[in-house]
């Protein structure tokens, strides 16, 4: 039965867009770690592992289908992700102001979502959450 749930969760779109996400987190880091000092690179770590979790959370409920509205949620965690990518060069490789306004549009847009998310979300099968 958990070899059936795996194999779910493990198709092909969510392994390449999981990748997408490693690859560009990765280099990124890569990039900051040859420009930074230790710690402005310790925090944007942090800021990045506290995504990576949300992130991950994000994609187990919207996987698992627990929700009526998991793609709200879904798209809260994209926009969030383009909000950190955004800050990060905005702040360390190459600062713009239309950056600083699609961080903003992606900061709010998240924070809306997810708060619609949680205020809207009902439970598709009580049995889905006992298990």
């Amino acid at each position: 039965m958990h070899k059936n749930k795996l194999r779910s969760l493990l198709s092909v779109s969510v392994i390449l867009s999981l990748g997408l996400v490693v690859y560009l987190i990765f280099s990124l880091l890569k990039v900051l770690s040859l420009e930074l000092t230790n710690a402005p690179l310790i925090l944007t770590s942090l800021a990045t592992i506290g995504f990576i979790i949300y992130f991950i959370s994000a994609g187990i409920i919207y996987l698992k289908s627990m929700y009526n509205n998991a793609v709200v949620l879904l798209i809260s965690v994209i926009a969030y992700f383009f909000q950190l990518i955004f800050s990060i060069i905005n702040e360390f490789i190459y600062f713009e102001r239309i950056l600083t306004a699609l961080i903003i549009v992606c900061h709010i847009g998240s924070i809306y979502l997810l708060m619609k998310f949680l205020l809207e979300a009902t439970i598709i099968d009580h049995k889905i959450i006992e298990n």
